[in-house]
């Protein structure tokens, strides 16, 4: 069941800011921050089983009130201006916007499993054969929010899931680890539910 504009208000906290003009009858766009992150020039081929390539792919910048102009099929991401606190028994989906799309800009869409808390970040893609400008404060996407129809198994909750890198996210990117660096974040993690 999609939550329709009373059902998303009852919910507190689960977009930080929140703006009553931004809320729509079922669901609620999200403004691109201040941040955006683009492809480094030195990388020539990006192997998805290099976690060392995934995790140093961009190059992170601020996005001033000038704006940022997408090149011709050029790919970026940018930070969100908003928070999002999914509650458990409800999931989320990032969706484009209609104006956008008939723009040629294709925003990823992105599936956001139940109890993950953070910032995120949005792939934008410049499908056009000239640039487009973006700014802070463009709300670029919807967030559409989808009521489960039952609770999932508390060992498989993003929030309670040791390898789920995007939680908590934000304004800092956050990629991929290396195995060494996971390693690192399981004891901590251990040490953190020992109260030690």
């Amino acid at each position: 069941m999609i939550l329709v504009d009373n059902d998303i208000r009852k919910y507190k906290n689960i977009i930080v800011p929140f703006d009553e003009e931004s809320l729509q009858s079922e669901s609620y766009d999200l403004h691109i921050g201040e941040k955006i992150y683009v492809l480094k020039n030195d990388v020539q081929t990006i192997d998805l089983r290099d976690n060392d390539i995934l995790k140093n792919l961009y190059e992170e910048k601020e996005l001033s009130d000038f704006g940022y102009s997408i090149g011709p099929n050029e790919f970026i991401l940018a930070s969100l201006k908003e928070k999002v606190d999914i509650p458990n028994g409800v999931s989320a989906h990032i969706m484009p916007r209609t104006r956008y799309i008939r723009a040629g800009v294709y925003v990823s869409a992105q599936h956001i499993n139940s109890t993950y808390s953070g910032r995120l970040r949005i792939g934008i893609y410049n499908l056009q054969n000239r640039p487009l400008r973006i700014y802070p404060d463009l709300g670029i996407c919807q967030i559409v929010f989808e009521k489960l129809n039952e609770l999932p198994s508390d060992n498989k909750l993003y929030k309670n899931k040791i390898d789920a890198i995007y939680h908590n996210e934000d304004i800092k990117f956050i990629g991929p680890f290396s195995d060494e660096e996971d390693d690192k974040i399981d004891k901590i993690v251990e040490k953190i539910k020992d109260g030690n």
